[in-house]
C-alpha cells in the first residue's frame, strides 16, 4: 500500500510574513524539511515494514493451497499385484488445501503481538518527525535572535548617524566641541563592527536554514517582529499539561513495544499445546489402484513431548525481555515528566522574565530620550549620552533574547503535550 506524509497545518493561506505568525512560518520550513531530510522516507518504509509484517500474521491464521505435480520413474515390480499398485512410471497432480485449526493459541498472540508493534513503530515514526521539528524550532528561534539583534543595531546606527549630523551643526556654530564629534564618530564605528559580525551570523544561520529545508526564512520588519512574536501571557496548569503527555509519541511506542514483549510470551508459551491443521486434496491425476478417487481429507494433530528444554527456556526469556520493556517504558515516563516539570518552571520564569525585561526595555528607551533632550539643553554631557546609549541597546537585545528563547520553549511544551500538531505518517 502507498504511503503519503498528512501534513496537517493550519493557517497556512498566504506568503506574506506580515500576516503569518510564528507557527505558520515554522511549519512551512518544516514542510521543506521534510522534502530534503531523509528521515522522513526513513520513516515511511520503517512503518510499511512493520504494516507488513502484521499482515503476515494474519496470513498465518488463513488456509494456505498449494498446487502440486510429480513425476515419478521407477523399476517395474516383478508380480502383477505390485505393478497395478505402484506403476513403472506415476504421475500425480492435485490441489492441496491446508487450515489451521489450532496452533496453542499462539498464532493469535503472534497476531497481537504484531498489531502492537506495527503501532509502536507508527509511534516511533511520529516521534522521530516530532524530534526534528524541535531542531528546525531551535534553529529557527536562534535565527529569529540574530535578526533581532541586526534590527536594533540598524536602529542604533540610525539614532547615532542622525545625533552625530546634529552634533557637527552644532559643531559650526560653537555649540558642541570636537571631542564630542569624535567620540559620537568612534561610538558608531563601534556600532558598526557589531552590525558586520550580526550580519554574518545571520546569512550563516539563514544559509543552515535553506540547507536543511531547502527554504529561506521570510523577511521579517521590526514592527512585525515586536507584533507577531508576543510571548505567551499564562500557562496551563501542571496537572493538565501532564494529563496531555501521557499520549506522548514516544511513549506510546514504548508502551505498545511492553505490550508485544508479553504476548511473545504467550506465542511461546503455545508451544506446549497441542497443534491442530485440517487438510484436504483434489487430485486431478492419481497412480495407481486410487487414480479413480478424486479427493480426500484429514485431521492432524501434532502434540510436542520434549524438545530438550527449549521452548521453557524461550518463555523464561521472553519473560525477561517483557519485564525489561516494562521498565523501560516506566523509566521513561517518569523521566518525561521530570523533563516537562522542568520545561514548566523554566516557562514560568521566563514569563516572568520577559515581562520585567520588557519594562526595563521602555524605561531604558525613555531615560534615552530624556537624556538625549537634556544633553540638547546642556544638562548632560556626551558621556552619559553614550552610557544611556549603550544601557538601552543592552536592555533591548536581553529583552528580544528572553522573549524568543521563551517561545521556544513554548513551542517545545506544546509538541511534548500534544497541543501543537506536526506532520504525522498516514496511510
Amino acid at each position: 500500500m502507498p504511503f503519503a506524509f498528512l501534513i496537517l497545518l493550519l493557517g497556512i493561506s498566504s506568503s506574506d510574513a506580515s500576516q503569518e505568525p510564528t507557527a505558520s512560518e515554522l511549519d512551512r520550513l518544516f514542510v521543506g524539511l521534510l522534502k530534503t531530510d531523509e528521515r522522513a522516507p526513513i520513516e515511511v518504509t520503517q512503518v510499511a515494514r512493520a504494516e507488513e509484517t502484521y499482515r503476515q500474521a494474519i496470513g498465518s491464521v488463513l488456509p494456505t493451497i498449494n498446487a502440486l505435480y510429480t513425476r515419478q520413474i521407477q523399476e517395474k515390480a516383478t508380480n502383477s499385484i505390485g505393478s497395478s499398485i505402484f506403476p513403472s512410471g506415476q504421475t500425480s497432480a492435485r490441489l492441496n488445501a491446508t487450515q489451521p485449526l489450532f496452533r496453542g493459541l499462539r498464532e493469535y498472540a503472534g497476531l497481537r503481538q504484531a498489531g502492537k508493534l506495527e503501532e509502536a513503530q507508527k509511534a516511533r515514526s511520529a516521534w522521530v518527525l516530532s524530534q526534528a521539528y524541535l531542531e528546525l524550532s531551535s534553529i529557527y528561534h536562534q535565527w529569529l535572535i540574530l535578526k533581532s539583534d541586526l534590527t536594533g543595531l540598524d536602529q542604533e546606527i540610525d539614532a547615532n548617524q542622525k545625533r552625530l549630523a546634529e552634533l557637527k551643526a552644532n559643531r559650526k556654530i560653537g555649540k558642541a566641541r570636537a571631542a564630542e564629534v569624535l567620540s559620537m564618530e568612534a561610538n558608531l564605528e563601534t556600532l558598526l563592527a557589531q552590525k558586520n559580525a550580526a550580519e554574518a551570523q545571520t546569512a550563516s544561520a539563514t544559509e543552515t536554514i535553506r540547507l536543511i529545508t531547502g527554504l529561506t526564512p521570510e523577511k521579517i520588519s521590526s514592527r512585525d517582529l515586536a507584533a507577531q512574536h508576543s510571548p505567551p501571557k499564562k500557562m496551563d496548569t501542571l496537572e493538565n499539561l501532564l494529563t496531555k503527555m501521557r499520549g506522548r509519541d514516544d511513549l506510546v511506542a514504548l508502551e505498545k513495544n511492553s505490550q508485544a514483549a508479553e504476548d511473545a510470551i504467550w506465542v511461546n508459551r503455545g508451544a506446549h499445546l497441542p497443534s491442530v491443521d485440517l487438510s484436504g486434496n483434489y487430485w486431478f491425476q492419481r497412480p495407481g489402484v486410487l487414480q479413480s478417487v478424486s479427493w480426500d481429507a484429514s485431521i492432524t494433530l501434532s502434540l510436542n513431548i520434549f524438545s530438550g528444554g527449549v521452548i521453557q527456556s524461550q518463555v523464561r526469556a521472553g519473560q525477561a525481555a517483557y519485564s525489561a520493556a516494562r521498565l523501560e517504558w516506566q523509566r521513561a515516563n517518569r523521566a518525561a515528566e521530570t523533563d516537562l516539570r522542568n520545561l514548566y518552571l523554566t516557562i514560568q520564569s521566563g514569563i516572568e522574565q520577559v515581562t520585567h525585561l520588557e519594562k526595563s526595555d521602555r524605561l531604558s528607551q525613555a531615560t534615552l530620550a530624556q537624556i538625549n533632550q537634556d544633553h540638547r539643553l546642556g544638562l548632560t554631557n556626551l558621556f552619559e549620552v553614550l552610557q544611556s546609549m549603550v544601557q538601552a541597546q543592552q536592555a533591548k537585545r536581553a529583552y528580544h533574547r528572553a522573549k524568543f528563547q521563551l517561545l521556544e520553549n513554548q513551542v517545545r511544551l506544546e509538541v511534548l503535550t500534544r497541543q501543537r500538531t506536526v506532520p504525522t505518517l498516514a496511510p
